[in-house]
């Protein structure tokens, strides 16, 4: 039979060397140099198990190590890594439902309200993407709403009108979507007669107080003459 010698240092002096001996598997050669194999297929196991052997070590201090790492966040597990993104998506969908079920919003003012809540800028934008999807966000729906109110209600002229919405939208939105929203708002909207309504609530406090207010809500030098015209008539008349 073929003998193999394997060295006694390090190792190889192991219990687990120690029982296949005792069970015959392997015996201990006359040599002090090491252990014999009877054959060459007893020798493959014995290569085998000196691999096994030699090698646990190191995989146990391999294994301990990436673990620490994962623990101390050096390696991330994507799996785990994936789910805890999900999670955060999630929680972030549902404080953006929540607002918006309070109150329309912009998306330049759900981005602000999102931060400071401590979400991070992909978990909003992954909510925001969700928003648009299902049509629970929309500038230009909400923009067209805000315009409308801002001109019948508050009685505004274009230059404020302008001004609340590039404040509530963000300059990059309302270049997009105010041009279509305005062509509609001239068919529906008089700025002359808001003018006009506008000065005659202030008619008592004088001509000066009325030019520098209705200047102050953005109407135009056209708008504002003829609202002071309206007014001179009415006080020749009286």
């Amino acid at each position: 039979a073929t003998l193999r010698y394997l060295p006694e240092g390090g190792y190889y002096r192991t219990a687990r060397l120690t029982v296949l001996m005792k069970r015959g598997v392997i015996a201990r050669s006359s040599t002090p140099a090491g252990v014999a194999c009877p054959s060459r297929r007893e020798a493959e196991r014995v290569n085998v198990l000196e691999r096994a052997i030699i090698d646990r070590p190191y995989r146990v201090w391999q294994r301990r190590k990436v673990h620490k790492c994962k623990k101390d966040g050096l390696i991330s597990n994507p799996t785990k890594r994936n789910k805890m993104k999900q999670e955060k998506v999630s929680s972030c969908y549902a404080s953006a439902m929540r607002l918006l079920a309070y109150a329309d919003r912009s998306e330049k003012q759900l981005r602000e309200q999102l931060e400071r809540r401590g979400y991070g800028k992909e978990e909003i934008n992954d909510a925001i993407e969700l928003l648009k999807e299902k049509k629970y966000l929309s500038d230009p729906r909400f923009m067209e709403q805000c315009a409308r109110y801002l001109a019948n209600r508050k009685l505004y002229g274009r230059g404020r009108i302008r001004i609340e919405l590039i404040l509530k939208f963000g300059r990059e939105s309302y270049a997009l979507n105010y041009p279509q929203i305005e062509s509609s708002l001239e068919d529906s909207v008089n700025y002359h007669e808001n003018a006009l309504t506008l000065a005659r609530k202030h008619f008592a406090r004088g001509r000066d107080y009325i030019f520098a207010n209705l200047k102050k809500n953005g109407f135009s030098s056209d708008e504002i003459k003829y609202a002071l015209a309206c007014l001179d008539e009415q006080d020749s008349e009286l």
